[in-house]
């Protein structure tokens, strides 16, 4: 019998930083003029995350005196915070043109990362550390960036030197592990995923990373036990029941690999993964009709989802049904799936 293939996630962290956390404290000044003070109670509102209150202060700060960076860095903060992406970069443009900060540069490459100009993003990071090369937030969201470019060994040595600046910073550890495990170097994982868990063991999605970590070794029994523990975290974390479900698949307990995928389901209806995974346990069991309705719905959500093809069409021969698999064979070659092409051989 061909071999089902099962989808499963590892997540980076994706930290959003708060202001009255790591990136910036606001600062309060004297209380001599009329700007100060508008100025002070935009800041108190800001800190207070009330952030349409502070831009009505800091605006009246603005208009009374207009040569002053940090109002309008947290205008432009607070601009980012509701989403107003174009009025935000302006007014930290306004705040680097009168004083160029490590943290302005920042938010700019937050900014340009919602608007999906990543390469931007970048170079934002990039001036963010010329000005401070200590500020470790920046180097991080280079390491996310690098990441998700597939450039592996530079995003591990961002990681590395945000580690080195801040070693508490369990983020850092997590993401730096999944960069590891992309590299195959799955006992560095588990060890930056353990020490990402000691520093914040509330993070759910730190044990959810560390279980696919210990499924890939081979150890399916921890790797249940951690996504266990990210389930204990929290209770709706779809992709945790999705990820025990393949790991309850290799050890072969196919009935409570469907429980995980129901439970998936239930939580996030339009899971993909948790339909084709559902649909391997369900070949396990000999119910080839329920997997290739499985593979139809996870199909009828994303089209172009090459594995629920492949897997289709194993299903699809395990019913004798030559025809269709080959079909289904086809056309996830198409989709890039380069597993198909060893199962077309089967098709002459």
């Amino acid at each position: 019998m061909k071999r089902f293939i099962l989808c499963g996630f590892i997540g980076l962290s994706f930290v959003s930083f708060s202001q009255n956390d790591s990136i910036v404290k606001a600062k309060v000044i004297s209380e001599n003029q009329g700007y100060e003070l508008s100025y002070n109670e935009g800041v108190k509102k800001f800190q207070a995350n009330d952030f349409e209150g502070a831009l009505k202060d800091l605006n009246e700060s603005i208009r009374l005196k207009a040569d002053i960076e940090r109002t309008h860095f947290y205008k432009g903060v607070s601009l980012f915070n509701l989403n107003d992406f174009a009025n935000a970069l302006a007014s930290l443009n306004q705040a680097i043109q009168l004083q160029p900060t490590a943290d302005a540069y920042f938010y700019k490459g937050q900014v340009n990362e919602k608007l999906g100009k990543n390469d931007v993003a970048f170079e934002e990071y990039n001036n963010s550390l010329k000005i401070n090369a200590s500020y470790y937030q920046s180097r991080y969201y280079k390491g996310v960036l690098l990441y998700v470019k597939n450039e592996l060994e530079a995003a591990k040595n961002c990681f590395d030197s945000v580690i080195t600046v801040n070693p508490t910073f369990a983020y850092a550890y997590n993401d730096r592990a999944s960069v590891k495990l992309a590299l195959n170097d799955v006992d560095g994982a588990i060890k930056d995923y353990s020490q990402a868990i000691t520093l914040a063991p509330d993070m759910a999605i730190i044990y959810n990373n560390l279980g696919s970590a210990k499924r890939k070794k081979g150890d399916f029994t921890g790797a249940i036990n951690a996504y266990n523990q990210a389930i204990e975290k929290k209770a709706d974390y779809a992709i945790a029941y999705n990820n025990r479900g393949a790991a309850r698949i290799d050890k072969g307990d196919f009935k409570g690999a469907i429980a995980d995928f129901d439970k998936a389901l239930e939580l996030k209806k339009d899971y993909v993964f948790a339909y084709n995974n559902r649909a391997g346990a369900k070949n396990k069991l000999k119910d080839f009709k329920g997997g290739i309705e499985d593979c139809n719905k996870a199909i009828a959500l994303d089209a172009n989802y090459g594995m629920a093809y492949l897997n289709r069409g194993i299903l699809h021969e395990n019913m004798l049904n030559m025809k269709n698999a080959c079909e289904d064979w086809i056309k996830a070659k198409s989709l890039g799936i380069v597993q198909a092409a060893s199962f077309l051989e089967y098709c002459h």
